[in-house]
């Protein structure tokens, strides 16, 4: 009988936790979407010493992020989308796009395409942290085998 007895007390103070600690959290609304983020184009390097990825939110820009397999150096760079390692694994690549609050902004303004932001090709030196930017590409090319080379196409 007394088993019986203490079962059903931690019973009603296992339902009591469970019922406060729901009450607590905040209502999951549509508003909260926005918040959530993915995470895109993972990317190991050829010689396994460097990882990237892109946290992407709902809605904003963008983060590209960088790291040391080993975990001593990371980099991070905003906006940055169409990421690769080059194949001698000292570079990465990567497009980076103009503010989108900005281009949302000229774009409700009716601002013609010839006016609007354009994207960037930015250059990531894995040994000095050195970012190098090219203002108005439109897309790039790297060689799959050799590195050393970098084809790109501008505005």
């Amino acid at each position: 009988m007394q088993k019986i007895k203490l079962l059903s007390v931690i019973t009603l103070v296992m339902l009591s936790c469970q019922i406060s600690y729901g009450q607590n959290k905040p209502p999951l609304t549509h508003d909260v979407y926005d918040e959530w983020k993915s995470l895109q184009n993972v990317s190991l390097s050829n010689d396994g010493k460097w990882l990237h990825f892109v946290i992407s939110p709902q809605e904003g820009d963008n983060l590209l992020e960088v790291k040391q397999s080993n975990g001593t150096t990371s980099y991070k760079v905003e906006r940055a989308t169409n990421v690769n390692f080059t194949s001698d694994n000292n570079h990465v690549v990567f497009i980076i796009k103009p503010p989108t609050a900005m281009v949302r902004e000229l774009k409700l303004k009716k601002t013609k395409a010839d006016d609007m932001p354009k994207d960037s090709l930015g250059i990531l030196n894995l040994r000095t942290g050195e970012i190098v930017k090219k203002a108005r590409v439109k897309s790039y090319r790297l060689p799959r085998k050799s590195g050393g080379w970098l084809a790109y196409q501008t505005e």
